[in-house]
């Protein structure tokens, strides 16, 4: 048996080096309570009875604490992540969200649904809001990965473009944040029109390889979603004559907004 004056120098060294490491609190004094936990356990009661207590229990403090599995729900985040690809991410970079109900927690949502009051509630938050703190704040360009408003079970991509306090505008296409042009990655699509001067082989395998819809039997004037790379492999080969933005000016396309005064397109909108 570990010497109680040894086991507790070591616990307040592993404490230290973890809260240098990761600069926050409440994570270091978990990952030692843990292990003070473990060795409790370990001394007095026999292993294989321990072992499946410690697994469960570093599941959970993983999966809700640290680290957990999405996959991808749609394309909008093409050429950076594609549909159904599956991420790991990382909780402990912003913090993590605590659970706000017992459907949030694994292994104990199995006995939930088993409980017909508790059925009831499922789509209910039980618990208030509360986020623990992260080893960084969230950036401009940062790609997150949070739920939707509208579904909680409902997982959303996005890359965030302002923070609070920021102002944002878009003009036809292009974001400006605080009056300036934000640079945007050269993963990002923009939906462009443009008039074929010759459909031959080269361009049909151009075109394939880019996923364009093209009607080759009668269409010279095409639409497609590229990217700055790709339009410009279009364009030095001489391929297409007349390229622009296609621009949504009307609202046929439902925007966050819900007031009906304000004539805002995904692609005009703002400042807000």
């Amino acid at each position: 048996m570990l010497n109680r004056k040894y086991f507790i120098l070591i616990s307040s060294g592993l404490f230290f080096i973890t809260y240098m490491f990761s600069q926050v609190f409440w994570f270091a004094a978990s990952f030692i309570s843990l292990i003070m936990l473990f060795t409790f356990l370990l001394q007095k009661f026999k292993k294989r009875h321990v072992s499946l207590i410690i697994f469960t229990v570093l599941f959970l403090y993983s999966k809700i604490f640290l680290f957990d599995i999405f996959k991808i729900p749609s394309s909008s985040m093409e050429n950076e992540l594609f549909t159904n690809d599956v991420i790991l991410v990382n909780k402990l970079k912003y913090g993590p969200r605590l659970p706000r109900s017992p459907f949030d927690i694994p292994i104990i949502n199995i006995g939930c649904h088993f409980n017909k009051n508790a059925k009831k509630r499922k789509k209910e938050n039980w618990w208030p809001y509360k986020r623990l703190s992260g080893t960084t704040t969230i950036q401009r360009g940062d790609i997150m990965v949070f739920n939707s408003t509208w579904k909680k079970d409902f997982i959303l991509v996005k890359r965030c473009t302002g923070l609070p306090g920021d102002t944002l505008t878009i003009k036809e296409t292009s974001v400006f944040i605080n009056g300036k042009e934000y640079k945007e990655t050269n993963a990002v699509k923009k939906e462009y029109s443009f008039i074929v001067n010759d459909k031959n082989v080269d361009f049909k395998k151009i075109t394939d390889s880019l996923q364009l819809d093209v009607n080759y039997n009668n269409a010279t004037f095409v639409k497609g979603f590229l990217t700055k790379q790709q339009l410009e492999h279009l364009t030095k080969d001489d391929l297409i004559q007349f390229v622009k933005d296609t621009i949504i000016n009307k609202r046929k396309t439902k925007t966050f907004d819900k007031t009906k005064t304000l004539a805002w397109t995904i692609d005009n909108m703002g400042p807000f």
